[in-house]
């Protein structure tokens, strides 16, 4: 289900126009290489002119780096593209990038509506070629040759920048480091696509508030949850010891999806609150999650018989000491103050042994049981630290 759920947001977005075609992809293949090779030429001209000896006229080069969208992976159809031009040390951008390149580009058939944007933080030329729009900054290496394929997170390319430089190169920066860092860059592309269409549709892409009064808080307001439901699933979870909660809390949460399936299944909706709350009357290490349940069908929920296919469920597979959980239905009212998460006034508690200091280095300990879910920390001193029953 889950593959199939994929390949459909997957079709939603080539329908959409969010994907290009592989024939667009390619024509902007091809067209960034035709940039890159006027840059080039670009380049020998100004080496010429500077009286550079032949040599290093012959080697001298520089080069484009995408990013935003485009760099990313993440442009639609009809996107634009943003594209840093990386020159060499004897190549400046009052003269040299925003005269001799502009005009170069201006006499290209295939360039119209060009001009210069000076009087910025990143000053950039702006011109539409072969019909995409694009928005091209400029940075000065301290080096002769540019590579093609320029590292730009090398520390020997980033000696000696000027502030607008680095203003130039914060963007691509901020773009290698994202792509070299995200576990899985495809997954990562497609939620970006989904994030930006969806917030075009909603009009928010593109628009810093300009309301005097506004106050973050108000967007990051936990979702009243006791205002909207009037029934809860709650799941409390608990062990003898706290070092064995976390590998029990891990393993539950790992099957929390056929528990949802089973309770859509013979109730309707079902809105899985992920926080983890804890009731400080009882001793036991514990956790306790509290579910919005549609209103009007709390009445003919069989909970035994979602009790007994979550646990013959949770019963297979796990090889540590097994901890308790409890299934019940409660009303809005009954859902304890300390897990109240209707205002900022009162805060939303975790399952917590023990404050940490956060500026502390931390080693992360592994389940044995569930190896992709982290149980607690070590600090550097050696002392185990349980921050939570879950990441």
């Amino acid at each position: 289900m889950k593959e199939e759920r994929s390949l459909s947001l997957l079709q939603l977005m080539v329908n959409e126009g969010l994907v290009p075609s592989p024939e667009e992809e390619e024509n902007r293949k091809t067209f960034i290489e035709k940039l890159k090779q006027i840059v080039v030429a670009w380049v020998k001209r100004v080496a010429w002119q500077r009286r550079l000896p032949k040599q290093d006229i012959a080697v001298s080069s520089a080069t484009l780096l995408t990013y935003g969208s485009y760099g990313l992976g993440v442009h639609g159809s009809e996107s634009d593209i943003d594209a840093l031009c990386v020159g060499p040390y004897f190549a400046t951008m009052v003269d040299d990038f925003f005269i001799v390149l502009y005009n170069m580009l201006k006499s290209r058939p295939e360039v119209s509506e060009i001009y210069c944007v000076k009087d910025v933080k990143v000053p950039l030329m702006r011109f539409v070629f072969d019909g995409i729009l694009i928005d091209l900054p400029f940075v000065q290496l301290k080096i002769l040759v540019v590579p093609e394929n320029l590292d730009i997170l090398n520390p020997v390319f980033l000696r000696d920048i000027d502030e607008t430089g680095w203003k130039s190169l914060s963007r691509v920066l901020a773009n290698t480091q994202i792509c070299r860092l995200v576990p899985d860059l495809k997954k990562f592309q497609s939620m970006l696509r989904c994030v930006k269409f969806w917030a075009k549709r909603r009009g928010v892409y593109g628009n810093d508030l300009l309301k005097f009064d506004f106050d973050w808080h108000n967007v990051l307001e936990p979702f009243p949850y006791t205002k909207k439901y009037a029934w809860f699933l709650k799941i409390f979870l608990s062990a003898s010891k706290q070092d064995e909660l976390g590998d029990w809390v891990g393993w539950i949460k790992s099957r929390f999806c056929c528990l949802l399936f089973k309770l859509e299944e013979v109730q309707g909706l079902c809105d899985p609150n992920p926080t983890e709350y804890i009731d400080v009357n009882i001793a036991d290490p514990h956790v306790i999650f509290y579910w919005g349940l549609q209103a009007g069908k709390t009445n003919a929920i069989d909970i035994k018989s979602v009790k007994d296919v979550f646990w013959r469920n949770i019963s297979t597979g796990y090889q540590g000491p097994f901890g308790k959980i409890e299934l019940s239905i409660v009303k809005a009212s009954q859902v304890p103050k300390s897990a109240q998460f209707d205002t900022l006034s009162q805060k939303r508690k975790k399952a917590c042994w023990k404050m940490m200091d956060y500026h502390q280095r931390r080693i992360p300990i592994y389940s044995q049981h569930v190896p992709q879910y982290i149980v607690g920390y070590v600090s550097t001193n050696g002392d185990p630290e349980y921050p939570s029953a879950g990441v």
